[in-house]
């Protein structure tokens, strides 16, 4: 092994002069009103933005910037000016400029090439505010002439933006005191030896982070007033594990628990355990958040698994005194799998609730609050006692160079620090990083680094980063180019297809034609695109995010290549035929045609894309993609742009018959019916402005719903619009109507005209102060003292939680009620946010009211990948769904249909795709439409907004594999109606009580116990208070409480009279609707904690329902259902929600059929992760 060595290699090595590299960064050259020399001016989109040197204000000198925008926020419109700068790759860089202004969105600095490094400052005020960013360019983030773009943008309306003294300046020395440690984003984790429980404060001597350190890291833009709030943390560790400190002052105690604990006060930490440093999340990244009671009782929250950080991994003790808190934990390491010592990057957030119930939030770093990225986090090293470096590679692919950011502790000068790489030749190059001559005690050492790639071997390499020679950290790159390496990865893949369509030419069958014609569309697509692009590396990187499915699906079609020439018989399909859907039962039924010719009525299932009219382009594709619904929406504002002269809301359909109308023709005419949202949520902005009175931010809608302005406004536009467009030839297009997008009503006491609302509600209900007093055990002398007392006062709260509950529901029942006076018999629903609305107060929604009026159970669902404690989020959907129906038995539409995260930059499993869609069928979904069809190329990624970036129209097998689950469903409709058809005998209680109350508790609870009752073979149902009370129990004979703290005193009377057994865990049946404490008249069997499904099943479920059919084997994480498949058999569903393949047995003495693939199901197998089963067994 020969051993080279790099000479004069200092990349990112240099110190700093002090210079400013942007010239007239003051902007004193140039005339007011024009634009300051050395800078460009330009405009996207016609964006009507103005942008000129200004005398108005300056901080330095007479003159600023100023920014100004008419244009609100839209793809590609946007005001700037630019300059050249002579960076370089490699080296740290310090961006600082001065802000200030009124009404001042949109301003943002990008910098270089591809504007891929993008800074947002926060809460930009009348006050000039500091705002200071680092960062380090990569070789690809350079033009050609050697320089990066430095582009100053408004992109929203903009009253008015100065900015003045911009500069950007190299980062210097690589030795950090200890005193620099929070501002250089380093620190040691020294070691602890006590008694976290004894701990009340954070020892003396430890490395702290104060929080915030500056306004730049607050969220309101300003440091809050020290004698209210402030914040310190610090990490320490021992034997055990990770240990986490953290002291708050804080004034208004407002503590929350649960998922939605970063409502109220709380801590939010996010570990980045591999040291990626990246710029979006990481699998392996651990995020969790704390809190302390009143008492001092501590909860917790895993925000990347779900659930609470389990007790046996972890230790928390909390104090509360009055004038703050104080947090000690501790993490175990087996619990940090994915942290390897000594090394990872870390950030915390403190999330504030404060006296006026508005949540102010202070952050350590950006990376976390704004969204999740660590290239920004505090690089953190073990002291181990011993020398110690953490690497965090900017890249791991490249010809040009290696970068990174290395940190050190323990360091003992002279310091001789070097990277050794060994290429895949197996030779091994010296690259000198830097020669520290001196350090002090306790300080650490951090510098950027590029080690050139020109003289490596192509290949797998590993670089090893030395401290006087001896080697401390490292990791494995690869030295490729990144464009051919994808270019030829494509190209493999355009063969592998070629070779498909030739040897599957004759097969007819949609099960081979769909992969086909995926492919045979995106494939060359994305050749031909790369071909024509500029920045080609742009697109190399697209292909690494969607190659690994289309590369997996050509493998899935490889395979069944190979299977059908051994003779396997495909299962015949079907397919829609435009025309009339009735529904039957809660599912629909329609006309469908075989693959063999056969026209039958038949249940069936629709499966689709939306939402917006930039896929209209593809809707010809859509049947070939196995789609065969879409949903698209429309709103006021396109009905009524302009006030009417004659009456308030003149109609003008210029829009329905040149745009919406023709894309519903031709949505139609590909055979897709359309789920259309009539979006109350865009209001006209006139009738904003004309009826002020009206006015409230709540969710998506901008106006108040109880206010009669509101009904007026959205009256006329059902009967103009809808009364329009049923008159149509395309009407028949319209597979039902959803009325309401992510509906919320967040109104409070502080509108006077809910006050005077909710005092006629009070009246309405009680109707004497008398009868509210003794319900609620207060002594208010009128209605008007209830109203004034507020939501401080819990019995207040608690019953204008259900006020407005009750105005969301006349809400929703009115817009009904209109669509189905103007359009009888159209099947209408509402797209609730099922698992955050239900369990969230201020959202005001209960399904159980909603499922009145709706034709329906429609919802706004999700469920991600690697999510949720499970390889797939599965228990959003299957408990989603379950609560929804039990509510009322009609199938669900799913209208936006979240199976992709947002902004999802990973390559996502095609089998992800298959089972989340699969399975909600089983679970009651009739109609899914998948969230979000958006085709936009990399160039344009940064003008597209990210919510929709990384979606599945980039991904072809995940279409792929989207479209196969719609094909089986559609064949299996009427099989996976049987799951839903079923009638349980064991149920759940459903308390929209405890919703009021602790919501968090319930949800985490429900939870637990459902998944747990998932993997036992039984379903379980809901059964509501409400429907407790009235006597609708179906046929429940066994009733379990869980997590409902609080029930009505009327429901808690009905369950000491409930036929059946009733189980309660520790948490439940503990106050009434009041929050008074309950005295029940019964004594519930109490549930052992966090009971396993083994013991679920032999000791509660199966002395009810005894099963035909058991599984043996590890069944921890299997979804296992039984029911009647209404012909004397059963129904078997099965799916793997682990990462490992798990060896099973059905111990039945019945035979089974499996149903996807139509052929003989041996009952001892091995059931691979997320690849279901559905089995007839008789």
């Amino acid at each position: 092994m020969r051993t080279l060595l790099f000479c004069g290699l200092l990349i990112g090595c240099c110190v700093a002069d002090g210079g400013n590299l942007l010239k007239n960064g003051s902007f004193e050259l140039g005339s007011p009103g024009g634009v300051p020399e050395n800078w460009h001016f330009a405009v996207s989109g016609d964006a009507q933005a103005e942008i000129a040197v200004t005398d108005e204000s300056a901080t330095d000198g007479k003159q600023a910037l100023r920014f100004a925008s008419a244009s609100a926020r839209q793809p590609n419109v946007y005001g700037m000016v630019v300059q050249e700068a002579p960076l370089r790759a490699g080296v740290p860089y310090v961006l600082k400029f001065k802000a200030k202004g009124e009404n001042a969105n949109g301003f943002l600095v990008c910098i270089g090439k591809g504007w891929h490094l993008r800074f947002r400052p926060q809460g930009i005020g009348p006050e000039w505010r500091s705002c200071s960013y680092r960062f380090t360019l990569k070789p690809e983030q350079l033009e050609k002439n050697g320089k990066a773009p430095v582009v100053l943008i408004v992109e929203d309306t903009a009253g008015k933006i100065l900015i003045d003294e911009i500069s950007i300046t190299e980062e210097g020395n690589a030795v950090v005191s200890p005193a620099e440690f929070q501002r250089e984003r380093v620190c040691v984790v020294p070691e602890f030896s006590g008694e976290l429980s004894k701990l009340r404060t954070i020892p003396a001597g430890v490395p702290v982070m104060k929080i915030p350190s500056s306004p730049e890291f607050s969220g309101t833009g300003a440091m809050p007033d020290p004698k209210r709030f402030s914040a310190e943390a610090a990490l320490m560790h021992n034997e055990r594990g990770l240990i986490f400190l953290v002291e708050v002052k804080d004034s208004s105690p407002n503590p929350g628990e649960g998922e939605l604990m970063w409502k109220n006060d709380s801590v939010q930490i996010r570990l980045d355990q591999a040291g990626l440093a990246n710029d979006r999340a990481n699998e392996s990244d651990l995020e969790f958040g704390v809190s302390v009671g009143k008492t001092g009782t501590i909860r917790t929250w895993n925000y990347s698994g779900g659930g609470e950080l389990p007790a046996d991994s972890s230790q928390w003790f909390g104090h509360r005194g009055r004038d703050g808190y104080f947090i000690a934990g501790v993490i175990g390491w087996n619990y940090l799998a994915a942290l390897k010592p000594p090394y990872f990057t870390f950030n915390v957030v403190v999330n504030d609730l404060n006296a006026n119930k508005r949540r102010d939030v202070y952050f350590l770093t950006p990376g976390l609050h704004d969204a999740k990225y660590s290239t920004q986090y505090v690089k953190a090293l073990l002291d181990t006692g011993h020398p110690v470096l953490g690497a965090s590679p900017a890249n791991l692919l490249s010809t040009d160079a290696f970068t990174g950011t290395l940190v050190g502790a323990n360091l003992k000068a002279p310091l001789r620090l070097e990277a050794a790489v060994t290429d895949g030749a197996g030779r091994v190059h010296l690259v000198p990083l830097r020669e520290i001559p001196k350090t002090g005690a306790g300080d650490m050492i951090k510098l950027e680094y590029a080690i050139p790639a020109g003289n490596l071997a192509d290949g797998e390499c590993r670089i090893e980063f030395r401290a006087n020679g001896e080697p401390l950290a490292g990791y494995a790159v690869k030295k490729a180019d990144l464009i051919k390496q994808q270019s030829a990865r494509l190209d493999a893949a355009l063969r592998r297809l070629e070779t498909l369509r030739r040897e599957l030419a004759n097969e007819k069958s949609e099960y081979v034609r769909l992969p086909l014609n995926v492919l045979g569309d995106f494939l060359p697509r994305f050749r031909e695109r790369m071909d024509r692009a500029g920045d080609k590396r742009l697109h190399a990187e697209r292909l690494l995010m969607v190659m690994p499915d289309a590369e997996a699906a050509l493998d899935d079609l490889e395979r069944l290549a190979g299977e059908l020439k051994r003779g396997r018989k495909l299962p015949v399909t079907w397919r829609y035929i435009p025309g009339p859907i009735r529904l039957a039962e809660g599912w629909p039924k329609a006309k469908l045609q075989s693959s063999d010719g056969r026209v039958e009525e038949r249940d069936v299932v629709f499966v689709g894309y939306g939402h917006f009219a930039n896929m209209r382009r593809d809707f010809p594709n859509f049947p070939k993609y196995g789609a065969n619904v879409i949903q698209i929406e429309r709103g006021p504002r396109s009905l009524y742009p302009r006030r009417g002269e004659k009456r308030e809301f003149d109609p003008d359909f210029s829009d329905l018959e040149r745009e919406f109308g023709p894309m519903l023709a031709e949505s139609w005419a590909n055979g897709m019916p359309v789920v259309l949202l009539i979006s109350p949520h865009y209001s006209p902005e006139w009738w904003e402005k004309a009826h002020p009175e009206a006015k409230l931010a709540s969710g998506f809608l901008k106006y108040n719903i109880a206010h009669p302005e509101a009904r007026r406004m959205m009256k006329a536009y059902i009967r103009d619009f809808l009364g329009r467009l049923r008159q149509q030839p395309y009407a028949a297009a319209i597979h039902s109507i959803c009325i309401l997008n992510e509906p919320t009503f967040t109104g409070t006491l502080q509108e006077p005209f809910l006050r005077g609302e909710f005092r006629k509600y009070l009246e309405k209900k009680f109707g004497s102060v008398a009868a509210f007093n003794r319900a609620a055990g207060g002594e208010f002398p009128s209605f008007d003292a209830v109203v004034e007392a507020g939501v401080k006062n819990p019995a207040v709260d608690a019953e204008f939680a259900l006020y407005r509950r009750s105005e969301m529901k006349n809400w929703a029942k009115f817009l009904a009620d209109e669509v189905r006076a103007v359009w009888p018999g159209m099947p209408v629903h509402a797209k609730i946010m099922i698992m955050n609305s239900t369990f969230d107060k201020s959202h005001a929604i209960d399904p159980e009211m909603f499922a009145e009026f709706s034709d329906y159970n429609g919802n706004d669902n999700y469920g991600n990948y690697k999510e949720g404690g499970y390889l797939s989020d599965w228990v959003q959907f299957a408990l989603g769904h379950e609560l929804q129906f039990s509510m009322k038995p009609a199938s669900i539409v799913n209208a936006e249909n979240h199976i992709i995260r947002d902004s999802e930059r990973r390559p996502i499993p095609n089998d992800h795709i298959y089972t989340v869609n699969f399975q909600q069928h089983v679970t009651g979904a009739s109609a899914l439409v998948t969230w979000v069809w958006v085709d936009y190329s990399p160039e344009s990624a940064r003008n597209t907004h990210k919510d929709l970036q990384g979606n599945i129209a980039l991904r072809p097998g995940n279409v792929i594999a989207q479209g196969i689950a719609a094909l089986d469903a559609v064949r299996l409709a009427g099989e996976l109606k049987a799951f839903t058809a079923y009638e349980p005998e064991i149920a759940i209680l459903y308390s929209p009580t405890s919703t009021a109350f602790n919501p968090a508790l319930l949800k985490n609870e429900l939870f637990k116990f459902y998944a747990q009752s998932a993997f036992t073979g039984h379903r379980l149902r809901f059964l509501s208070e409400k429907q407790l009370v009235d006597g609708k129990l179906g046929k429940t004979r066994l009733l379990f409480v869980i997590g409902s703290a609080n029930v009505s005193r009327v429901a808690a009377d009905a369950l000491a009279k409930f036929p059946g057994k009733v189980v309660a865990d520790r948490h439940s049946l503990r106050f009434d609707e009041f929050n008074r404490p309950l005295k029940l008249a019964f004594r519930p069997e109490i549930l052992p904690d966090f009971i396993k499904a083994p013991e679920l099943k032999k000791r509660y479920f199966d002395p009810v329902v005894p099963l035909p059919v058991e599984l043996e084997g590890d069944c921890d994480g299997i979804f296992f259902r039984v029911v009647p498949d209404g012909r004397g058999g059963r129904l078997v569903n099965l799916v793997n929600y682990t990462e490992a393949p798990r060896k099973l047995r059905l111990k039945s003495e019945l035979a089974f059929f499996d149903l996807i693939r139509e052929e003989a199901f041996d009952n001892e197998f091995e059931l691979p992760p997320l690849k279901p089963l559905l089995l007839r067994a008789k």
